[in-house]
C-alpha cells in the first residue's frame, strides 16, 4: 500500500500549480504495526477531544495564519544566539 501526501508548493513557470509529493510504502508485513499505532493516534485525539484540549486543523491554520499576517517575517540571525 502506498500512502502519499500532496502539497502545494506553488508556481511553475506556465502559471501551473505544482506540488511537492512524499510518500510512505506501507508492506503487508507491517499492517499490524500500522494500525496498532494509528489506532493509538485515534485514541489520543479522541481523548484530547474529551478534554477539551484538542485543536482542530482549522483554528491552527487560523493562528498561524494571524500570527504571520502580524508579522514582517524578518529575522535577524543575532538574536538566534
Amino acid at each position: 500500500m502506498t500512502i502519499t501526501e500532496s502539497k502545494r508548493s506553488g508556481m511553475d513557470e506556465q502559471g501551473h500549480l505544482s506540488f511537492e509529493k512524499h510518500k510512505i510504502f506501507l508492506y503487508k508485513e507491517d499492517f499490524d504495526k500500522f494500525i496498532g499505532g494509528l489506532q493509538d493516534a485515534i485514541d489520543h485525539i479522541k481523548k484530547l477531544q474529551d478534554s477539551g484540549n484538542y485543536r482542530s486543523a482549522e483554528s491552527v491554520r487560523r493562528s498561524y495564519s494571524t500570527e504571520n499576517e502580524s508579522s514582517n517575517g524578518d529575522v535577524n540571525f543575532e538574536d538566534l544566539g
